[in-house]
């Protein structure tokens, strides 16, 4: 396992080039690598799961300077992910390996980024569909930002403003819509009448 800029171009090993790299200073310490989220958002949150059982021999230890402790290493305590805050800019240090679902929306939720589903799901779209799948079927709330317009495949236009959508994919796990930009059309209109 590596750090991020943890090998140099010249193949040469130095924590002082994560520090270099990423802002974030760390020291490498044997020990297991289960780790949980500790603040905010991440609290309680599983950041490792596949890797749970892993010692390591260079194990990342993120230094709490100039920084927020966001999850430690539950074997004994050490910081295992941090993150800094500059201008409404944030910027995070994942020091555990096989990182989660879990800990990846709590970087969303803290960065302010939209989330499509209120829990783990595959959202994708083009420029005409949008579908939902979730490997755990049940409930699921759809959230729809602004400018977005969402219709059953059969033409049953459901959402036209910023909303939330129940969906129930206890059958098949999937959904598929189709899908409206109004925004991304109106400014492909307004660009048509700026070009004449």
């Amino acid at each position: 396992m590596s750090s991020p800029g943890y090998i140099d171009g010249e193949g040469k090993y130095d924590t002082a080039h994560v520090e270099e790299l990423t802002g974030f200073s760390i020291k490498l310490v044997p020990g297991r690598v289960a780790s949980t989220g500790t603040y905010g958002s991440f609290a309680d949150v599983r950041l490792v799961e596949v890797y749970d059982n892993l010692d390591l021999e260079e194990r990342p230890v993120v230094s709490s300077e100039g920084c927020t402790i966001i999850g430690t290493y539950d074997s004994d305590g050490m910081a295992s992910c941090a993150m800094k805050s500059a201008r409404g800019i944030h910027s995070f240090y994942i020091g555990s390996p096989g990182s989660t679902v879990g800990l990846f929306r709590s970087i969303f939720e803290t960065a302010a980024v939209h989330m499509w589903a209120d829990r783990p799901a595959v959202v994708t779209r083009n420029s005409n569909y949008l579908s939902v799948y979730t490997g755990e079927k049940g409930k699921l709330t759809l959230h729809i930002p602004d400018g977005i317009e969402i219709r059953t495949t059969d033409g049953e236009t459901l959402r036209k403003k910023p909303s939330t959508l129940p969906l129930n994919l206890d059958g098949t796990g999937i959904q598929w819509f189709e899908y409206t930009n109004r925004r991304s059309l109106w400014a492909r209109i307004r660009q048509v009448f700026r070009r004449r």
